[in-house]
């Protein structure tokens, strides 16, 4: 008989996870405060100045597509995508988590409306096609793209470890990377300052942890009980 997805929980790591998504939240708090003081806005300018240099590069390309894939359409794509697999691996309402950056659409649009980020100038942005819906707000803060850009990557990383051996660390270690390039890319076409980016990615990690650790401890106990049903039969 299978048991139930709570019950197959990993509750210790649950709670490692939920520290961590502690401290991501304590770290946004205190970065938003900062950012309401306008303490950061010089730094924010000269890094979006400074990385002007490399424009005309590939980055265009990989800016575009990164705007495409984490958009609020894409990832609704990809956490479909996402919750099929979960689907499969018989992981019950769990499938529900790859949904979850919806839960941060209130906060990033009340902090954009409430917080004192004036967007990027124009003259600071790249021209790209982007096809899609935008709706333009008269704050930057935090970034939606890298708020689902942290939560989709971390959820992925986290419920493919486990399946990979000695590639999990790899393979972490790449989610991670990946994270950086596509929070850097809201940075490069001048979008996003990098404060934005660090909130976002942080809000996003911080849901993402305890709910892609729950989920995957879930799902990987379903696929050892399934498992062992089979070799009993």
């Amino acid at each position: 008989m299978f048991e139930r997805a709570s019950d197959r929980i990993d509750v210790p790591s649950v709670r490692r996870a939920g520290w961590l998504a502690m401290w991501a939240v304590i770290g946004f708090i205190g970065l938003t405060i900062v950012v309401e003081t306008r303490s950061l806005a010089a730094r924010d300018l000269a890094i979006t100045i400074n990385i002007q240099v490399l424009a005309g590069t590939g980055w265009d390309a990989i800016g575009g597509l990164a705007a495409l894939l984490f958009s609020s359409e894409g990832s609704f794509i990809l956490a479909g995508a996402i919750a099929l697999a979960l689907w499969r691996r018989g992981a019950g309402w769990w499938v529900l988590v790859p949904f979850g950056f919806v839960l941060l659409y209130p906060v990033e649009l009340g902090m954009k409306l409430c917080i004192d980020q004036p967007t990027v100038p124009a003259p600071l942005q790249r021209e790209i096609s982007y096809p899609l819906f935008q709706l333009t707000l008269r704050g930057s803060f935090p970034s939606g793209h890298a708020l689902r850009t942290g939560y989709l990557c971390t959820l992925v990383g986290v419920l493919v470890a486990p399946y990979l051996g000695r590639l999990a660390s790899p393979a972490v270690v790449f989610v991670g990377v990946l994270i950086g390039v596509m929070g850097f890319t809201r940075i490069y076409l001048g979008y996003h300052w990098t404060s934005d980016v660090i909130a976002g990615l942080l809000l996003g990690w911080a849901l993402a942890l305890p709910l892609a650790i729950a989920a995957g401890s879930a799902v990987y106990d379903s696929s050892v009980v399934r498992r062992d049903d089979a070799e009993v039969c």
